[in-house]
């Protein structure tokens, strides 16, 4: 739909926040230049317009809108809907030709709501496109940028340290914000989540806990659809397999812990190389148990591949809530090859 600049004509109709996929959305927009109206104005509420900004319906029944009937029609029946890549234009001309009109009264040069402007359009349109199509779906709900605590679309130490501000009462944050910041996914902002934040500021392949969560919830239920059977209590790596680590280079590897029954989970690791650090950070609830997710890191040094390879075991441990049965233990063994 053009955009004259001097008076709003065939924007998409809505605002911003009335829920249509197409809200405010402009299809060809010229520049605003100095017209009173100052630009587009689709995206705010008409309650705060100016005398200067109005909805332009003599440009839309005058010029515009039923001339774009027959493009739009032969463009589906071409097949070049997606070709053309603007759904808006196309749900547009739906609506002009099947919402009633809104001004029935119109007459003289102006063209009422409905009609292709010729027989021959209008006769095509009742041909190939006689039935409304269903409406547009709802747009999906936005995604959740987790370690964008400034929200200026970045991952940095800034967002790092407004979340340690933020865990010993410094500085307040908003709902979105705190959000954001907990990367952990436990409901509660603390140092843990902003030493997470400041790691995947310097290290763009950081996989934030709260994102393993919503992975591992994934690949449970693909499971679970394909009626799987669920371990009770499964212990596994990320990424899964065996690692080769080059001397002097790091090597870091997350090792999950998930209880599907209610109880206590517990995590260690043995054998592990001289030099190697295993964190284990706080569980997080699941829908009926509980999640521990760790860090292995290590920097080998020259001499020890001479020992390669390394068997390192972790073992996760489940406990009853009540104590009544035998505490469940699976154990997991790594391979880690240290090339010189």
């Amino acid at each position: 739909m053009t955009y004259f600049g001097d008076a709003q004509h065939q924007l998409w109709s809505g605002w911003q926040n009335s829920g249509h996929p197409y809200a405010a959305n402009v299809m060809w927009r010229q520049n605003k230049g100095g017209n009173p109206a100052g630009g587009e104005y689709e995206h705010i509420r008409p309650s705060q317009w100016n005398s200067a900004q109005q909805k332009g319906e003599r440009y839309r029944h005058c010029c515009h809108s039923w001339t774009w009937v027959g493009t739009a029609l032969a463009a589906r029946l071409m097949g070049a809907v997606e070709i053309w890549n603007h759904d808006p234009f196309f749900a547009y001309i739906d609506r002009w030709m099947y919402e009633p009109d809104p001004n029935p009264g119109i007459s003289g040069i102006f063209v009422k709501q409905g009609t292709g402007g010729s027989s021959f359009v209008d006769n095509m349109w009742d041909r190939y496109r006689a039935t409304p199509p269903p409406p547009p779906p709802p747009p999906p709900p936005p995604s959740i940028n987790y370690g964008d605590v400034s929200g200026n679309g970045a991952i940095s130490a800034y967002d790092a340290s407004l979340t340690a501000q933020y865990a010993v009462g410094s500085v307040s944050l908003t709902q979105e914000q705190i959000t954001r910041a907990d990367v952990t996914g436990n409901g509660d902002v603390s140092a843990t989540d902003a030493s997470w934040i400041a790691r995947k500021a310097v290290d763009a392949t950081v996989v934030f806990p709260v994102e393993e969560l919503a992975e591992d919830n994934d690949r449970l239920s693909i499971r679970e659809r394909q009626e799987a059977d669920l371990e009770p209590l499964e212990l596994y790596t990320r990424p899964e397999g065996s690692f080769e680590v080059a001397a002097g280079q790091l090597l870091e590897f997350n090792v999950m812990a998930v209880d599907k029954d209610a109880g206590s989970l517990g995590l260690k690791a043995e054998n592990l190389p001289a030099g190697a650090k295993f964190d284990v950070f706080p569980p997080l609830p699941t829908e009926n148990g509980q999640k521990f997710i760790s860090l292995f890191e290590w920097i080998p040094d020259r001499g020890q591949a001479q020992n390669t390879p390394y068997i390192v075991k972790f073992i996760a441990t489940s406990r009853p809530s009540d104590n009544t049965e035998i505490p469940e233990v699976k154990e997991l063994e790594v391979k880690i090859s240290v090339l010189p």
